[in-house]
């Protein structure tokens, strides 16, 4: 496989001034198992993007697909905010003392890079369908409240709770990854790859957001304001209007049915499974590697190796 090099944000770790931490070994009780991966790889899934999707890629469901393309709508900007959060508090920290996770947040600001930029590419694909990213402008505005009216330390509690949320994603995608997506192979590749790196990288943030010193009421309060948030963004911004500027769907065959008999058999049980994730993260004694899937994770990336393209510390993408 090649080695790409590239050009991601590098921030300077050289600036680290006094700040009290936390020890990361203190943050929850892991066993040894479920101690987080030795280290992170950035990769790039190998498509053609020039070449689009079908409209209805998703097992031909139009609810399912809108579901994937809404959560996508919310990524370019997210994972950007993602990134830049943990980048600015981690060069706030004297880190000195913990190589290791000083190390983690830098592969983790190259992998969030790089899913910023192939959703971007993705989105653009749907923009050819028809469809316009309407709620990047929200999330701009919420970026920028952010960073205007909220300590470091609260962004990062808000980045750990969008991270816990695309983790449970992730780890029901990757517990059948074919189920959705097997009629098309680079939609599989596309959603695995991305599924596959969040599980590598999930407990970053959290251990970061430890490490400065963040508690649980923060983490908790957080939580909750961030779940309501993303369902507003995400259903109300993001899903409805797909559903509703998709003009093909009154030429789709048996649509009105789809939706009632399909999509809710397929939604149902990943809810059922994925409610006691969402409510597992307000323990006091949460950390993201108890729920350790890192078998499914590591299969998945053996099975499609050859369609991943490694990618350097200097990978070369435009965010």
């Amino acid at each position: 496989m090649a080695t790409l090099k590239a050009r991601v944000p590098n921030p300077d770790w050289s600036k680290k001034p006094e700040h009290a931490h936390a020890d990361r070994a203190s943050v929850t009780h892991i066993t040894p198992r479920a101690a987080a991966p030795a280290t992170l790889q950035a990769r790039i899934p190998d498509i053609d993007w020039s070449k689009g999707f079908e409209r209805y890629w998703c097992g031909g469901s139009v609810s399912l697909t809108h579901t994937y393309n809404a959560f996508s709508l919310l990524l370019p900007v997210g994972e950007q905010f993602f990134r830049d959060t943990a980048r600015d508090l981690a060069k706030s920290l004297d880190l000195s003392n913990n190589p290791a996770l000083e190390k983690e947040v830098r592969e983790f600001v190259v992998q969030e890079s790089l899913h910023s930029a192939q959703h971007r590419r993705f989105n653009e694909v749907l923009e050819r369908q028809g469809f316009k990213n309407v709620v990047e402008p929200n999330l701009l505005w919420w970026k920028s409240f952010g960073y205007r009216y909220l300590s470091p330390l609260t962004n990062m509690a808000a980045v750990c709770a969008y991270e816990h949320l695309t983790s449970i994603m992730s780890e029901e995608f990757l517990r059948a990854p074919g189920k959705w997506t097997k009629n098309s192979p680079d939609m599989a590749l596309f959603w695995g790859w991305h599924a596959a790196e969040e599980t590598e990288h999930k407990a970053v943030c959290f251990d970061l957001y430890k490490a400065a010193g963040g508690g649980y009421l923060r983490r908790a309060i957080s939580y909750l304001i961030v779940l309501l948030g993303f369902n507003f963004l995400f259903f109300m911004r993001s899903y409805l209007y797909l559903r509703r500027t998709d003009k093909h769907l009154e030429a789709k065959a048996a649509v009105n049915k789809e939706p009632t008999k399909f999509a809710l058999t397929m939604l149902l049980g990943p809810a059922r499974y994925t409610l006691g994730a969402v409510l597992h993260y307000l323990s006091p004694s949460f950390h993201p590697w108890q729920r350790d899937n890192r078998a499914r994770m590591e299969e998945w990336l053996r099975d499609n190796h050859s369609r991943l393209k490694l990618v350097g510390r200097t990978a070369a993408v435009e965010t």
